[in-house]
Parts: C-alpha cells; structure tokens; sequence
C-alpha cells in the first residue's frame, strides 16, 4: 500500500505525532492547544487552541483532555497516535471503565467519558497502533503549545 506524502513504517502505518499542551494545568486560566504532526511543513499539520465552549471555571481545559482531543483531530484525519496517558487509557482502562459503567478503580465517574466514547467511535474501524514518544521527540509537541498559545 502507498501514502503518498506521508512517512509511514515498515508495516506500512502511517505515522502521526499528537500532543497535547495546557499551561496552568486544571486551574481555572488553564489554556489548552493540541498538535498532529505528519510531517516538517505537511499540509495537514494541526497546532489549534482547544474550543473554549467545551470549559468553565468548574471544568476547566487539562493535559488529559488536549491530549485526548488531539487524538480525536488525529484520528478524524489518519490512524496512528502517541501519547503515554493516552496508550494507557485505550490498551488497559478503557474496558475496564465500561465494564464497570464508566467508573474508575476508586469508584468516582470519569470525567472525561464522552472524549473517550467519541475516540472508541473514531477508531471502531480502523487498526490503530499505539505507540509512546516521549516528549522531547515528539514533534507534535511544539504544535500542542503554539496551540495552547492561542486559546
């Protein structure tokens, strides 16, 4: 299979870097901004603040949330994600949050269910490999924080 104008592996994934980005993390100032990355100037490369509608002073914008929403812009756009927090909740906690009607270990709700509902939609058909890049290297990182720049 070809992609043309895109880096892909030797499996033939193509690869996207995603990042999320929120100065003042989970404080009512929070600004958060997410990044895709396809490629050094690829056209469909993403570096947008998150939508201020979807926050409050009570639910402000965090890490979590612009790195789910920057997986969800990836996924509207190609197939493969980076984030550590994010392989975590989609490999290992995902079933267990719907096995258990959407609870976490320690009983309380998940505050971010309708991201994650959302992502399971986006990805239902799809073969998505999740992979961490730490921060240093992923090169959706500085789009994420010109992101957050501009919330």
């Amino acid at each position: 299979m070809s992609f043309p104008g895109f880096i892909v592996d030797y499996e033939d994934y193509v690869i996207v870097y995603i990042d999320g980005a929120c100065p003042f993390n989970g404080h009512p100032y929070a600004r958060g901004g997410i990044g895709v990355w396809f490629g050094n100037g690829h056209p469909l490369n993403v570096s947008e603040p998150l939508d201020r509608g979807e926050f409050s002073e009570q639910f402000p914008p965090t890490n979590q949330v612009a790195e789910i929403k920057a997986c969800i812009r990836a996924c509207q756009i190609l197939k493969k994600f980076d984030s550590n927090y994010l392989i975590e909740s989609m490999t290992n906690w995902i079933n267990k949050w719907m096995d258990n009607a959407w609870l976490k270990s320690d009983g309380t709700p998940l505050k971010h269910k309708h991201y994650y509902q959302e992502l399971l939609y986006l990805t239902k058909n799809i073969n998505v490999q999740w992979k961490h890049i730490p921060s240093e290297s992923n090169k959706a990182d500085p789009l994420a924080k010109m992101g957050a720049d501009q919330y």
